[in-house]
């Protein structure tokens, strides 16, 4: 539950399974009349995630007399989730917001310079492209490749910058490529699941491995850039049903140094 959201999982392999999602959807319906919380069904839906082909079970559910809508695809907190968890569309909508942005950026300025241009970028442009990226990095290249485009476009809108290669621009304003932030804050949200988070709210599969190291597993380096370099392995189960959102799952992370 996250303010007025309500989400409920759970992995459907059989029938049973779903009855027991149904039993759980009852007993959210008995909580919500109890204290005057009353769901709307026409704003709850399902979600099947997961590779078509895994899903062996899909059943009709209900909540206060009405049948849920099952969808392909839903916004949850800003979060455009499709059922195999490719966030495709979400980028695409991301990358046209922040061009948008950019541009009426570029049209209310006459003068764009350096010094009004980060500011301005970091707040405005980049911030979309960046929102929940630890739950919807891209994973295909084609993507990452959109998002840094947007980048690379937004830097030659600065004046006296446009005839720089795209390393030198971001050398003279002081900004990293966009794929690096996606690295370091993985790495950042990586060692902060298992250095200041509870132990008991992490998940059974989020779970360091039990290779031997020559290193100890949580060995800091200091570079160039202050860094730090882990190796675990992140699973999650691969298809489950979901009513009224998603489950931020099906990713796997390794770090290496």
């Amino acid at each position: 539950m996250f303010a007025d959201d309500t989400k409920v999982l759970r992995h459907i392999t059989k029938y049973e399974d779903a009855l027991e999602l149904q039993d759980d959807l009852n007993r959210m319906q008995l909580w919500s009349v109890k204290w005057l919380l009353k769901f709307n069904p026409s704003k709850c839906k399902v979600i099947s995630l997961g590779a078509l082909e895994n899903i062996v079970y899909a059943h009709q559910y209900h909540i206060c007399g009405e049948v849920l809508e099952h969808v392909d695809v839903e916004n949850d907190l800003g979060v455009t989730i499709d059922s195999a968890l490719k966030f495709e569309q979400h980028i695409l909508n991301k990358i046209k917001i922040a061009n948008s942005m950019m541009g009426l950026i570029r049209r209310v300025f006459s003068y764009l310079s350096p010094e009004i241009f980060k500011p301005l970028y970091s707040a405005l442009v980049r911030s979309h492209l960046e929102y929940a990226q630890a739950v919807r990095s891209p994973r295909y290249k084609r993507m990452q490749d959109m998002i840094e485009q947007v980048q690379i476009r937004a830097t030659k809108q600065v004046d006296g910058l446009q005839h720089l290669d795209y390393p030198e621009r971001l050398k003279l304003l002081n900004l990293p490529t966009l794929k690096y932030r996606r690295h370091r804050g993985d790495m950042i949200e990586t060692w902060k699941h298992f250095s200041t988070y509870e132990e008991q709210l992490l998940p059974p599969s989020f779970t360091p491995r039990d290779r031997p190291s020559r290193r100890h597993r949580r060995h800091c380096t200091s570079t160039t850039q202050r860094m730090v370099y882990m190796e675990y392995n992140v699973t999650a189960s691969t298809s489950g049903q979901q009513v009224y959102g998603t489950n931020f799952q099906q990713r796997s992370l390794k770090l290496l140094r």
